[in-house]
């Protein structure tokens, strides 16, 4: 059976056998785990985790700071999850 589009041309009003389904033209995609929290980066950028009440980490950041070892800028983007150490 066929019908004529709407710009004159014909198709078939079955599906050819060539078509594969839409389900068969694309690859699905799964996600992977990823740690968040590492030994190069203890903290993430959620600020509601726990991560940013450990206070040895705390610690260590602020006495790095205190040092002269790293800035003030870097010392809050770490703690924020924005950087690592």
């Amino acid at each position: 059976m066929t019908q004529s589009n709407r710009h004159g041309a014909e198709s078939s009003a079955e599906r050819p056998d060539d078509i594969k389904p839409f389900g068969d033209n694309f690859i699905p995609v799964i996600p992977v785990d990823r740690k968040i929290h590492t030994e190069e980066q203890p903290f993430c950028g959620n600020p509601d985790c726990l991560c940013h009440e450990e206070s040895d980490k705390i610690a260590q950041v602020n006495g790095w700071y205190q040092e002269g070892i790293i800035t003030e800028q870097h010392a809050k983007d770490i703690i924020m999850g924005r950087a690592t150490w």
